[in-house]
């Protein structure tokens, strides 16, 4: 038996850290991804305050278009896209996973009717991206492709970088 020593410090002063992730979001930058789902969601509003104000205890409700990536694949040492698909082990749910891409893009709730209706208004994100993509209804986006862009995090402390589908 090996013979332990206890460590005399605050157990509450032990710093915490993120843990450097093993993929690289620079070396998707640029790729072109199929979209595999196209979903309507209904989500809390977190923006639902007196004029839009972020309240992290809102009940609020308002449904999105979530547009979902097919699963990423794996590049090889020159970033050129291989056969298999990139898999990673998520220890919290116990199962191997693949990685997606999604992007969720805001429906506006019409008063008169009380339906949720894709806006045409020229800030629009979601009749932007219609556009782009040359669709009119939601259905046509599924095999349609798509660019990722890398995002670095907005909180200053945080050095990762996050996968997004240019809008």
């Amino acid at each position: 038996m090996t013979e332990s020593t206890v460590v005399d410090r605050n157990l509450d002063e032990i710093e915490k850290t993120m843990p450097k992730s093993s993929f690289d979001t620079s070396s998707y930058e640029g790729k072109r991804v199929k979209i595999d789902k196209v979903m309507e969601l209904e989500v809390t509003d977190f923006y639902a305050g007196e004029g839009g104000t972020y309240d992290t205890n809102s009940t609020a409700k308002k449904h999105v278009i979530s547009v979902v990536t097919e699963p990423l694949p794996k590049l090889d040492d020159k970033g050129e896209v291989t056969e298999s698909l990139y898999r990673y082990f998520d220890e919290v749910a116990n199962a191997e996973k693949t990685v997606t891409v999604d992007i969720r893009l805001g429906l506006k709730l019409d008063k008169t009717t009380d339906m949720w209706v894709i806006s045409k208004h020229p800030k629009a994100k979601l009749w932007k991206f219609m556009r782009k993509m040359g669709v009119e209804k939601l259905s046509e986006l599924k095999g349609k492709f798509v660019t990722l862009t890398a995002e670095p995090s907005s909180n200053p402390d945080d050095d990762r970088s996050y996968l997004r589908i240019a809008i």
